[in-house]
C-alpha cells in the first residue's frame, strides 16, 4: 500500500506506461508462463498459460497476442473475454531476474485458428497500461523436469471429470 497520495502519484507517473518499453518486450519474449485474469458480470477468472519462451507474441509496443489452447474444455477465459474485453496479464521470471510485469488491456480479436473443437484460438490484446512488479516479495523457483508427458485427458480417463 502507498504511504500517501504523493508516493502513489510518483509511482503512477514514473512506473506506469501506456505501451511496452524495449526492456518489457524482451522480458515478455523470454517468459514461458503467464497468469491472466478475465471477468464477466457474475464471476472473475484467473488462469495460467504455459509455453516455450516466446509463446506470447509482441506485435508492437501497444499490441500482443497469445494462443489459447483447449484446457479442461470449459473455456471460461474465452467466454469471459467475449463478454468483457478487459484482460489482466502478469508475467513473472521466477528463475532469472525475479521481476514481474503487469499488463492490462482490451481484447481486440479472438480468432479461431482452424475448424475443430480442439482448435487453439489466437487472442490479440491492445495494451492500455503496463508496469514492472518489484522483486522484493516474489519467491524464487527452479524448474524441474517432469517424468513422462502430460496427458490432457487424464481426468476424463480416470473418472475425475
Amino acid at each position: 500500500m502507498y504511504r500517501n497520495q504523493k508516493q502513489f502519484e510518483l509511482f503512477a507517473t514514473k512506473q506506469i506506461k501506456k505501451t511496452l518499453t524495449p526492456l518489457m518486450i524482451d522480458f515478455i519474449k523470454n517468459c514461458d508462463l503467464l497468469f491472466l485474469s478475465s471477468g464477466s458480470t457474475s464471476k472473475q477468472h484467473c488462469g495460467i498459460r504455459f509455453g516455450e519462451k516466446g509463446f506470447v507474441t509482441v506485435h508492437s509496443p501497444s499490441q500482443l497476442s497469445y494462443i489459447e489452447f483447449k484446457g479442461n474444455g470449459v473455456r471460461d477465459t474465452l467466454e469471459n473475454l467475449r463478454f468483457n474485453k478487459q484482460i489482466g496479464m502478469l508475467f513473472i521470471d521466477f528463475e532469472g531476474s525475479g521481476l514481474g510485469l503487469h499488463v492490462s488491456g482490451l481484447v481486440e480479436l479472438i480468432e479461431e485458428r482452424a475448424a475443430s473443437p480442439l482448435t487453439p484460438y489466437t487472442v490479440t490484446i491492445r495494451i492500455q497500461e503496463c508496469f514492472i512488479q518489484c522483486r522484493k516479495h516474489l519467491p524464487r523457483y527452479k524448474k524441474v523436469d517432469r517424468d513422462g508427458q502430460y496427458d490432457p485427458e487424464y481426468f476424463v480417463k480416470n473418472g475425475i471429470l
